[in-house]
């Protein structure tokens, strides 16, 4: 059994009424990250096309965000190129602190730091920061294909790299 029917399956299995609203989480969830990273115009998504009956590859423009958005596109039959928080190397992390946060002098100021988790899960701390700060580093992230919103636990990502060129 794959990934999407046991997603379909567990879903089936809520009653009618939290089942609705857990729809309309998932979907609001993944319209609302879509339309993060649509100014890099660069994210990559896999889409089921119902009348060629096959997946196809396509960049996310602000038409097929709309199409997602108004259910066009069935949650089921999209998927979105994305790497995991945890695939960020030591050097994505410095350039982090040292490009997008200010300086590691900035970063250590502040009382900042980034935490590397046994589970292989990556925690962001931040001290006394303005949300502008913290903002650039969830841009920097949309920009650079990061899932920052878990995407992969609803089942709707593809592994990175793209086939796309």
């Amino acid at each position: 059994m794959d990934q999407n029917q046991k997603l379909l399956d567990a879903i089936e299995s809520v009653p009618s009424r939290k089942r609705d609203s857990f729809i309309y989480k998932i979907k609001n969830t993944l319209a609302r990250d879509l339309a993060c990273r649509l100014p890099y115009g660069h994210t990559k998504l896999r889409i089921f096309d119902k009348e060629k009956n096959a997946w196809t590859d396509q960049i996310l423009t602000p038409v097929i965000w709309e199409r997602i958005k108004s259910s066009d596109i069935g949650l089921m039959h999209v998927k979105v190129y994305l790497r995991p928080v945890n695939s960020l190397t030591q050097a994505e992390c410095d350039i982090i602190f040292n490009e997008v946060l200010g300086s590691e002098g900035e970063a250590t100021k502040h009382g900042d730091w980034i935490k590397f988790r046994c589970d292989g899960g990556i925690e962001f701390i931040f001290n006394r920061r303005p949300y502008r700060d913290v903002q650039k580093l969830y841009d920097w992230m949309y920009e650079h294909d990061i899932d920052i919103n878990n995407l992969e636990e609803y089942n709707m990502t593809m592994s990175y790299p793209p086939l796309l060129k």
